[in-house]
């Protein structure tokens, strides 16, 4: 993205996080309990799997930053 508007991504560094936030999936109460359950299973592969840490890596060759993915932070600026 900074390459796109001029800048040279080493030139870019994170001078303070303004916030973290959580982020849900929000389900109708009345959405059936193997749907949850779905969506749960769901979850928990895309956590424990490659895809997020991959998607880091990937980003941080586009930003020129260190991105890493953690568990319990998502996603992180080094």
């Amino acid at each position: 993205m900074t390459k796109k508007v001029g800048f040279v991504p080493g030139d870019v560094k994170v001078a303070w996080v303004i916030r973290e936030a959580s982020s849900y999936i929000m389900l109708s109460k009345d959405t059936p309990k193997p749907t949850v359950n779905k969506w749960m299973d769901a979850y928990q592969t895309v956590i424990n799997g490659n895809t997020l840490k991959q998607s880091a890596k990937k980003w941080s060759k586009e930003l020129d930053k260190t991105l890493i993915f953690t568990k319990d932070k998502g996603f992180i600026i080094k």
